[in-house]
């Protein structure tokens, strides 16, 4: 690359290359999954606040996402595919002049790189390859997206009429689905390239609607492009309707021609995202959400039926150890029994499915596997309402007992507090409520009162501090539990402009499903509220907390300055003092 003498390659050259070495690793575990105790931590801003007025050290941040992205759980990359990718990053990326530019009067001529080269497919086979093998390599990742953008832009204006000269043909479907996926993986990985995927999925919702108003016709996308692009605005959070409706509409109608991983795809992103879901009032009250289109309420039901009929004709082979993972915790999140009684398939197929998944060895239950079957077992259990399940046989008994073990073991990791949790702590400690930080269910902030008590401030630390006995015990139970978490920006969709705020996604709404199954009351504080705040306004943290949590019946700051409690106003637009 230095010498120039390898810039005779041609992009399609390149992108086979990386292509082939790319197909021979495996992925360890998926995208996003960190193992290491120490890489549990959410990513904060830098100082002591990651509030709205500091900035992020991009380059410190980029270092620890790439050790990150190392240390995930996949494979180790020999050297050889690191210097075959990096050295393809730089070819890739390295300016030469055009050969068509012959005004020697100029002292500066016009330079271009080899991936302004790339026609779609090497574009797509490029990012697939950096994708699949997960390396994160921030520059070349951006530089693809800027590239991809640009042209979906300039097709848009070209639809649009407006004089502009293509001088890239138009991307199969194919081809854009791959480049969403790809993106969409890796800022799984690397929270700096959110805002690269962001854009190659705007762009992409543009070009494919071709104007605001026009639903896409994916008629002619096959179903492996549909799937892809379904779990490309899963996995970047993304809550585009205008993609996700046609989408799953196109899915209903060829249902019977979908594989079952297909389907399995289908129905988690459906869950991710938590589309159609139930909602919730605060004393558990379940209804529709009537905003939710008709499509992603008819989905869970065909698909579950289309998958039971299937393992009813071809047995276990009709479903692999993931896709049943994938579709019990799907069914489960969705709450895809809750219908009509004689309409229920779910309930069935949950039934069968860990029933198939216990006649498996045990050396086939893949970590992230076991704790998307243990939540769906913890929460439908065995009763006599929808979507229990019936009792358990001997081997299926088993098979929870072993999922139990394994959720034991991912939620006694050792956790670290994110920038956020710290400054609601301190602000909690400031104010004298007495609480427990990472409480052994994964809670960010455990509040622990007697029964009868209204205020907060008067909590315990610790249920453990009763003792044992059965003394002990009975005073637990009279004790009202309330598990306080902070949702960061990951625990929510990343809504289209002018359509509304984000929504918690499938897996946040399930953790607090089974808070609650085990008696804690749940309190939410969402990033976009409690980043409003900035973190030098410590009367204004406390104000908020008082109306949330109940903390205090008044708080004085001064012989002018009492706060009184209020109830919290919903979608309040002001500050409270």
């Amino acid at each position: 690359v230095k010498d120039g003498a390898a810039m005779a390659v041609a992009p399609c050259e390149v992108s086979m290359a990386l292509w082939a070495d790319a197909s021979t690793v495996l992925r360890e575990r998926p995208a996003g999954w960190a193992v290491d105790d120490e890489e549990n931590e959410v990513q904060g801003l830098k100082g002591r606040s990651t509030m709205l007025f500091e900035e992020v050290d991009e380059e410190k941040q980029e270092e620890k996402d790439a050790k990150t992205a190392k240390g995930d759980g996949r494979v180790p990359l020999d050297e050889d595919t690191k210097r075959l990718f990096d050295v393809a990053a730089c070819l890739l990326l390295a300016k030469r002049d055009s050969d068509e530019y012959h005004d020697k009067d100029d002292e500066d001529p016009p330079s271009y790189c080899l991936l302004e080269e790339c026609l779609w497919k090497d574009l797509a086979t490029i990012a697939w390859s950096y994708a699949h093998i997960g390396l994160t390599s921030s520059r070349i990742i951006r530089a693809i997206s800027a590239e991809a953008t640009s042209r979906l832009l300039a097709l848009c204006a070209a639809d649009k009429g407006k004089d502009r000269d293509l001088n890239h043909a138009r991307p199969l479907p194919r081809d854009v689905a791959t480049l969403c996926w790809s993106l969409s993986t890796l800022q799984a990985d690397c929270g700096l390239l959110h805002a690269a995927a962001d854009a190659l999925l705007r762009a992409a919702s543009l070009y494919l609607r071709r104007s605001p108003v026009r639903a896409p016709n994916l008629r002619h996308w096959t179903s492996e492009d549909l799937v892809q692009l379904a779990s490309a605005l899963a996995h970047a959070r993304r809550d585009d309707m205008s993609l996700l409706v046609p989408l799953y509409e196109e899915a209903v109608s060829r249902i019977k021609t979908l594989s079952s991983h297909e389907i399995s795809v289908l129905l988690w992103s459906q869950a991710r995202l938590y589309l159609g879901g139930r909602r919730r009032g605060g004393d558990e009250e379940v209804a529709d959400d009537p905003s939710a289109p008709a499509v992603f309420a008819t989905f869970p039901v065909r698909a579950s039926w289309e998958i039971l009929s299937r393992l009813r004709c071809h047995g276990e082979t009709a479903l692999g150890p993931q896709e049943r993972a994938n579709v019990a915790w799907s069914l489960t999140v969705l709450e895809a029994y809750a219908v009509p009684e004689g309409e229920d398939t779910a309930t069935p197929l949950l039934c069968r499915i860990f029933e198939d998944a216990a006649r498996d060895p045990p050396s086939a239950l893949r970590p992230e596997h076991a704790h998307q079957l243990w939540q769906a077992a913890f929460l439908l259990g065995s009763g006599d309402g929808p979507g229990c399940l019936p009792p358990a046989s001997p081997a299926r008994t088993a098979l929870e007992e072993r999922l139990a073990e394994s959720w034991a073991r991912e939620k006694g990791r050792r956790k670290i507090s994110s920038q956020r949790h710290k400054a609601l702590s301190e602000t909690l400690d400031g104010m004298g409520v007495r609480h427990c930080n990472e409480h052994a269910e994964d809670i960010d902030v455990a509040i622990v009162l007697d029964q009868g008590c209204g205020w907060t401030q008067f909590a315990t630390v610790d249920e453990g501090e009763d003792g044992d006995g059965d003394a002990a015990e009975e005073r637990r139970e009279l004790r009202h539990r309330v598990a306080v978490e902070f949702d960061g920006p990951d625990h929510f969709t990343v809504p289209e402009e002018g359509r509304g705020g984000p929504r918690a996604l499938g897996h946040t709404v399930l953790k607090y499903r089974m808070l609650r199954r085990q008696g804690w009351a749940v309190v939410r504080v969402p990033y976009y509220e409690f980043d409003k705040i900035p973190y030098w306004a410590s009367m204004e943290r406390r104000r908020y907390l008082q109306r949330l949590l109940r903390t205090h019946e008044s708080i004085c700051f001064s012989e002018c300055d009492v706060s009184e409690y209020i109830a919290m106003v919903p979608n309040r637009k002001s500050r409270f003092d």
